[in-house]
């Protein structure tokens, strides 16, 4: 148990929570699962002492996510925000990502 997180982090955001929403459709963009990525980071930091192992992964993350999903943009699936559709079929030019492809840079 950490009292002090909830008196730090105000919105938090974690790893399982991100996978969860990957899995269940929730992400409407890939912005939406790249700023919950930026904020698991973000918390990180702001909880964990600066040069903690911790904080030092959430920043190799942090660039990770940001090489592995930079330039790419849209939605994550058909339809965007109002579609319940399946992924969409891949980055390439049409500028979208699957949730698998999506799933695989969080785990890298």
């Amino acid at each position: 148990d950490l009292p002090l997180y909830p008196k730090l982090i105000k919105h938090p955001m974690d790893l399982g929570s991100v996978e969860k929403k990957l899995k269940s459709g929730r992400y409407a963009a890939v912005s939406d699962f790249a700023a919950d990525l930026a904020l698991i980071w973000d918390n990180a930091h702001t909880f964990n002492a600066d040069g903690s192992d911790v904080h030092q992964m959430a920043t190799k993350l942090r660039k990770l996510s940001e090489v592995q999903l930079g330039g790419v943009h849209g939605p994550l699936r058909e339809g965007g925000a109002s579609g319940g559709g399946s992924a969409s079929g891949g980055g390439g030019a049409s500028g979208r990502m699957t949730a698998r492809q999506a799933a695989a840079a969080q785990e890298a």
